[in-house]
């Protein structure tokens, strides 16, 4: 299993209550973090898709319930079994992220998001360009 990272397939023996995966080591992949996977499968089978997402809060509300919350202002929503572990951690690094290039700068250093994404444009920087409508689409 420490070298299984592509993995053709998987099926659950319900006699034995095991899941077996069936794959081989491919170099061209990274290294599989099998914890990652534990998680990820949890979550799928407690009826959840794994998942992070950090969002505005209203004004005058605090959110207790997520002490890491940015500033107050934001909070962070955990899907699945992502909370409290190094997977979740992972997820939220990834929204917040995104949404510094959304904003066009991050959110922790104040400086502007680079990417190498060809046409990459801040919501900012699109609303600049081709007007307020073009960056309000949600997809």
């Amino acid at each position: 299993m420490e070298n299984l990272n592509d993995i053709s397939v998987a099926t659950y023996d319900e006699e034995n209550r095991c899941l077996i995966l069936i794959g081989k080591e491919n170099l061209s992949l990274p290294k599989m973090n099998i914890d990652y996977l534990v998680v990820a499968i949890r979550s799928i089978y407690a009826g959840e898709d794994p998942g992070v997402s950090i969002d505005p809060v209203a004004p005058g509300k605090t959110d207790l319930k997520h002490p890491e919350s940015i500033d107050k202002r934001m909070k962070a929503t955990y899907y699945g079994k992502t909370e409290k572990n190094n997977f979740g951690s992972i997820l939220y690094e990834c929204d917040r992220y995104l949404k510094s290039m959304v904003a066009g700068k991050n959110n922790i250093t104040e400086k502007p998001v680079k990417t190498n994404v060809d046409g990459y444009f801040s919501e900012v920087k699109l609303s600049l360009k081709y007007g307020p409508s073009i960056a309000s689409q949600k997809f």
